[in-house]
């Protein structure tokens, strides 16, 4: 059975996958035409997550490329997903895609420590309750 990972299991996976790839070429230029657009093998990332591969495709192709792009003007568009550049298939835009990562993680903690301030807010609500029961109920006996 597959499972249905969040957009920040995806990115992050790649990121952490393809970020030696993505830093190689100052070492070496000639292993692709250019530094920002990195070739991916969406199989294996699926193949890491678990998850079927023509949904990690799709996520990436149908929805990411849509939400997380850069455009200039109206001739210029960079988006985090690429089908095909320079006749080669699935490139991601990896500036593009460690900036997504990096807000990802940040809402993702602002949300974690919102929602463990919120449980502390009601175990004292709670503590506070039953204490005033029991002041009401024990000072009547």
């Amino acid at each position: 059975m597959f499972k249905n990972p969040t957009d920040l299991e995806i990115l992050e996976c790649i990121y952490n996958h393809y970020n030696d790839e993505f830093e190689l070429y100052d070492k070496d230029s000639s292993i692709r035409k250019g530094k920002n657009y990195v070739p991916i093998d969406c199989n294996l990332i699926a193949s890491k997550l678990n998850a079927n591969p023509e949904l990690i495709f799709g996520r990436l192709y149908y929805h990411l490329a849509n939400v997380y792009k850069y455009q200039q003007s109206k001739d210029v568009v960079a988006k985090l997903f690429e089908f095909e550049v320079d006749g080669q298939r699935h490139y991601i835009q990896f500036p593009i895609l460690a900036s997504v990562v990096a807000n990802l993680r940040a809402e993702h903690k602002r949300y974690k420590h919102t929602l463990i301030a919120s449980i502390f807010a009601v175990v004292v609500s709670i503590g506070a309750a039953a204490i005033t029961a029991y002041d009401v109920f024990s000072s009547k006996t």
